[in-house]
């Protein structure tokens, strides 16, 4: 009687050993699944991919096609974010929230921007009456020439994605500037601090 208590003892505790991990390696896979679909639109300059990563239907519900209708100019950013890569650092679980740590190399645009502001200081001085439609055209048309000349630059960078366990999953909670930042290399942030300096 003895030795069957033993045994079963034995089974109970091996079978407790080998549960307890799943459920805690399943959350943290699913958490990891929705990164990986997020970065696979990113790759694809998918933004409507990347939008069902998030808690809501935010502004990133475009596909490549409607990106390079908008912004032409950036069409070898959008073929260069093929070259995205990512590596989850950490994943921190509070009940159902999550804070991922993802470390990302993705397109910076930023030589290509400087350049072309550089050029358009001295087409200001020398057009006074230019409109800003006129200029934001040129400036456009600067950046396209020098991501052109150039190439496009790679730069590591660390991504906090904030995630919250919804009806549907684990999903991203709301989108910021870095999400559009990784597509358009860097584009919008880029701007912010040419705002700030000027003003």
């Amino acid at each position: 009687m003895k030795r069957r208590r033993w045994i079963l003892a034995i089974i109970v505790l091996a079978v407790a050993m080998t549960t307890c991990p799943v459920k805690a390696a399943s959350k943290k896979d699913k958490v990891e699944k929705v990164i990986k679909t997020y970065m696979a639109g990113a790759r694809a300059t998918n933004g409507r991919k990347m939008g069902k990563c998030f808690k809501t239907k935010e502004g990133l519900n475009f596909t490549m096609k409607q990106a390079r209708q908008a912004l032409p100019y950036f069409d070898k950013v959008y073929k260069t974010n093929k070259k995205i890569t990512y590596k989850i650092k950490a994943i921190k679980f509070s009940g159902k929230t999550a804070v991922v740590k993802v470390r990302v190399k993705s397109p910076n645009i930023k030589n290509a921007t400087d350049k072309a502001m550089i050029d358009m200081l001295s087409y200001a001085f020398n057009n006074p009456d230019s409109t800003e439609a006129q200029s934001d055209t040129l400036f456009f048309r600067l950046v396209k020439k020098n991501i052109n000349q150039q190439g496009v630059q790679m730069y590591k960078h660390t991504m906090i994605f904030n995630m919250v366990k919804t009806a549907k999953g684990w999903k991203i909670n709301t989108s910021t500037d870095a999400d559009y930042d990784l597509i358009f290399g860097r584009f919008f942030s880029i701007m912010k601090e040419y705002e700030k300096a000027f003003n």
